[in-house]
């Protein structure tokens, strides 16, 4: 139906359908960018020209992004297949500027990168971002682009514990980024991600400056709160390590208000609810820190968490309890976390840490 009235009138409504997508997701609602997404690609594909748009192929590509943001990835796997299949079909079908093409490609491999580090495979991330950063390599440079595609192989790197590899590089994104024009989401997450290599490589005080730095950039930017969440939440973690623990605190808490107003953070946030219980542990606000381990159980029950986190928070609801002198209950959630680590053959370590604490509640 090309050129033909009707034809013109399923363009407009994928075209208002994606502009609804790109405002939803702008303001961080991300079910709703989600849904306009989907119904422009179910609009487009009506077109027999749809491969000369090349507003299907970004409404393709920000909805498997919503949909990783959402933790819905196997939906996300499989748009991102989709998504893929589509390019190359433009790519054949010749309608479309092959450079522009190459360039959403490398687009496409990066983002399918973060689902993929989502789902705790950094090795299969790093090979994406390999393949992105060899297109890169056959057209017009980019430094922004080529900016987010190291930065992304940094954090894939980071993920491997390969700290030495993963700082130089991240580095290298630093300095595009701080160079660079309307780039502040990237210069924000790029310190983000340094202080974490900076955290994990013991250098507590460069890796709070890193955070607080990410902060700052990020907090006058809008549609930044998901990573404002999570650069607060690090930033906690690295002045715990510090020892400032009523930073760490207020950190946590500043992280939690900032879940609570962004959708698809249900996982990130019951995160900094256990880091906040941590830290009021290290506090010895005993009762507070029970109420948080034992919400962060519900959450989890209702989120599908695997046996050894539950496990792992069971373990430390018991020390709450055990500080309590509530010994029969702490020796009940002790066995609890053990039936949760013989179900899910979890680590010897945190089995270990369980059994002496069980240990050491009998023994009182």
């Amino acid at each position: 139906m090309r050129d033909s009235p009707t034809a013109r009138r399923t363009l407009e409504r994928a075209l208002e359908f994606f502009g609804r997508g790109n405002e939803h997701f702008d303001s961080d609602r991300f079910s709703g960018a989600a849904d306009c997404y989907r119904r422009a690609r179910d609009e487009f594909v009506e077109l027999d020209d749809r491969h000369a748009h090349i507003e299907y192929i970004y409404a393709l590509t920000n909805l498997a992004l919503c949909l990783t943001i959402l933790d819905e990835h196997s939906k996300a796997d499989e748009a991102y297949q989709f998504l893929l299949e589509e390019l190359r079909r433009c790519e054949e079908s010749g309608m479309q500027d092959r450079l522009s093409l190459l360039n959403d490609r490398v687009v496409i491999l990066t983002n399918l990168a973060i689902l993929l580090l989502e789902e705790d495979r950094p090795v299969d991330a790093e090979a994406a971002l390999g393949e992105a950063l060899s297109i890169l390599e056959e057209i017009p440079g980019d430094d922004i682009v080529r900016g987010r595609v190291i930065l992304r192989l940094a954090v894939a790197l980071t993920d491997q514990e390969r700290l030495a590899e993963a700082e130089p590089l991240c580095r290298e994104a630093l300095d595009v980024f701080e160079q660079g024009d309307d780039c502040g989401i990237d210069l924000g997450r790029c310190l983000m991600n340094l202080g974490i290599i900076e955290m994990e490589r013991g250098r507590l005080p460069e890796s709070i400056s890193s955070f607080n730095r990410s902060l700052a950039v990020l907090g006058s930017l809008e549609g930044s709160g998901w990573d404002q969440a999570l650069a607060s939440i690090n930033l906690g973690n690295a002045q715990r390590k510090y020892g400032r623990f009523a930073d760490a605190e207020q950190s946590y808490r500043r992280a939690l208000e900032m879940c609570d107003r962004i959708e698809g953070m249900r996982l990130d946030r019951v995160h900094a609810e256990q880091n906040l219980a941590l830290v009021l542990m290290d506090q010895g606000k005993w009762e507070e820190s029970e109420k948080l381990y034992a919400k962060a159980l519900d959450e989890y029950a209702a989120l599908g968490a695997c046996a050894v986190d539950r496990a792992r928070t069971t373990m430390n609801l018991a020390m709450t309890l055990f500080h309590q002198d509530r010994l029969e209950e702490a020796e009940s959630r002790c066995r609890q976390a053990l039936e949760l680590l013989d179900e899910s053959e979890g680590s010897r370590s945190l089995a270990g840490g369980v059994w002496l604490n069980l240990a050491n509640t009998l023994r009182e």
